[in-house]
């Protein structure tokens, strides 16, 4: 029995390591539409200038390719992983613990797509904005400062900026994990909704970029998450009342 397990396991991380490496060869053979994927968000940069990088190292480009590849990679072999414990563990558990582990893990890639989507659509653009407005700031004034995009350093912020993001969102897949617990407890929920409220807006300070429309769209938009979870739950604790 335990070298079946050996056996299983030696499969699956063989399989893993396939897809992990395909992913990244991909990724290389389509790299130029891979960094302009990056670059789209951020744009506003270039609103009055060709389109354009630097670099100061002769390796540079080559080397951001490689990142790039590695990172898209190393996030999707992530959720395989995923995908393949629960699957490994999922003939040892009863059913509905494999429900809630199911559940959990269609919830985490719910939020992980809308954390890509939110910080590509709104965050990036709004933090870019928000930062470039100092350059015109200083350019009015008798100093004039002019912008260069260094291609590693932007694809540095682009990553700690999805980072931040993400975990923001993971937030909520830990709400959704103490479900239980808030059902049992929500007057105790609604007593400390303060509290809850300063956290969240302490979170969204902490974890994105240092602008105010990140750290306002971060916060309320949790704030707004956590007032519907509490709805949803009065909802169907009600409505499982009427039912029994």
């Amino acid at each position: 029995m335990f070298y079946n397990f050996l056996i299983e396991i030696r499969n699956r991380g063989l399989l893993l390591f396939l897809t992990w490496f395909s992913t990244l060869i991909i990724c290389y053979l389509y790299k130029e539409i891979v960094l302009f994927l990056f670059v789209k968000p951020s744009l506003i940069f270039f609103e009055k200038n060709s389109l354009y990088f630097i670099f100061t190292n002769l390796t540079e480009i080559f080397s951001t390719y490689i990142q790039i590849s590695y990172f898209i990679a190393n996030q999707i072999i992530f959720i395989f992983i995923l995908y393949h414990l629960i699957i490994f563990i999922t003939p040892g558990l009863y059913y509905f613990e494999y429900k809630n582990l199911k559940n959990i893990f269609k919830i985490n890639i719910f939020f992980w797509i809308m954390s890509i989507l939110i910080l590509n659509i709104l965050i990036l653009p709004i933090s870019c904005q928000f930062f470039l407005s100092y350059q015109k700031t200083i350019n009015n004034l008798t100093l004039n400062f002019y912008f260069e995009a260094k291609i590693n350093e932007y694809l540095k912020f682009y990553i700690l900026s999805y980072y931040l993001c993400n975990l923001n969102f993971q937030f909520f897949v830990f709400f959704f994990i103490c479900f239980n617990y808030i059902k049992k407890n929500l007057q105790l929920l609604k007593r400390i909704r303060k509290s809850f409220y300063f956290l969240f807006f302490l979170l969204a300070t902490t974890l994105t970029p240092p602008d105010i429309y990140s750290q306002l769209f971060i916060s309320l938009n949790t704030i707004i998450f956590y007032e519907i979870s509490i709805i949803y739950i009065i909802f169907k604790t009600n409505l499982l009342k009427l039912i029994v």
